[in-house]
């Protein structure tokens, strides 16, 4: 079962954050230090990630099944917008708390996932939920700290891993391959996205104060709706609409949308909660709970969505 392989591939990353914890708990490296190899995964690894992933022959079965991942991603996140906007009107959340609920970490974790689990081909359809998402997440996202003057189309068009999908997308259109030494260096550069980014989180984990977290008493909430409720009316939205039907083998496309809508809320949102003199630490706290609350509650949403499916 998929929700097996899920469970393994993930107990594997934490291993990987551990390291992370180690060295900076070791004093080795610092928890400042994961901005910088941040960067490094954001505007290399993750580029490379993508390019590879249209690496792949344009047939009618990839140009339907982006069309179904495209469609599931703009439903998504139409759905996510309504429980944000939900849980901020008669919730009370805040601007943290909003965000936190409604983007997700769909590249660092779940990319490596994707590719361990499924296979690096399967990428491509991932591609389409992050250019929703990067459009979202620099417009809609960065609205909700810094209000809509806050908006530039420029960033958004000129976004590393935007520029890197309309690349990907020219070499599937036209059919260039990269071979020979570029190949390799591709390949070699997106390996590394899996243990890169979870040890960039461990570091993040070991220089932070756990026990402030007590303190935080909407830190359970925010982590049962970004970790349990979410994904469930993602579930409840896909069986209404039927979208899995829509084309031949549907439904393992749709599982990549699905992967990405249940991960862990994004490192982005503390990001911007860093750039705009919000609540860092509480951003975190939200960044690295669901992270450890993934390890179980995807594994399970999986097994949910292959049974009622």
């Amino acid at each position: 079962m998929i929700s097996v392989l899920l469970a393994k591939k993930i107990a594997e990353l934490f291993i990987y954050m551990l390291f992370g914890v180690i060295l900076v708990k070791s004093r080795i490296m610092k928890s400042s230090d994961a901005k910088v190899i941040s960067n490094l995964a954001l505007y290399l690894i993750m580029p490379c990630v993508i390019l590879r992933s249209f690496q792949v022959d344009m047939t009618a079965e990839v140009l339907h099944g982006l069309a179904i991942a495209a469609a599931a991603a703009v439903l998504i996140h139409a759905l996510y917008f309504a429980v944000g906007w939900a849980f901020g009107k008669f919730g009370g959340a805040s601007a943290i708390e909003t965000g936190s609920v409604i983007y997700t970490n769909c590249g660092n974790l779940v990319l490596p996932i994707i590719i361990s689990v499924l296979g690096a081909e399967w990428v491509i359809y991932q591609s389409a939920y992050a250019t929703v998402f990067n459009i979202a997440i620099w417009t809609h996202g960065r609205m909700i700290f810094a209000g809509k003057d806050a908006v530039q189309p420029k960033k958004i068009l000129l976004n590393v891993n935007i520029l890197a999908i309309l690349a990907g997308i020219l070499l599937l259109v036209t059919g260039t391959r990269f071979t020979g030494m570029p190949l390799t260096i591709l390949n070699s550069l997106a390996d590394m996205i899996g243990p890169l980014s979870m040890v960039v989180t461990g570091f993040i984990l070991g220089g932070m104060d756990l026990t402030k977290m007590k303190t935080m008493k909407r830190l359970p909430l925010v982590v049962l709706m970004r970790m349990v409720v979410c994904p469930l009316l993602v579930i409840l939205l896909f069986k209404v609409i039927g979208l899995a039907g829509f084309v031949e083998g549907g439904k393992a496309v749709l599982l990549i949308s699905f992967l990405s809508a249940i991960a862990p809320s994004s490192a982005t949102i503390n990001q911007f909660a860093i750039l705009f003199d919000r609540d860092a630490e509480y951003s975190a706290a939200i960044n690295i709970v669901t992270t450890l609350a993934c390890i179980v509650t995807m594994p399970v949403m999986v097994m949910l969505y292959e049974r009622l499916l």
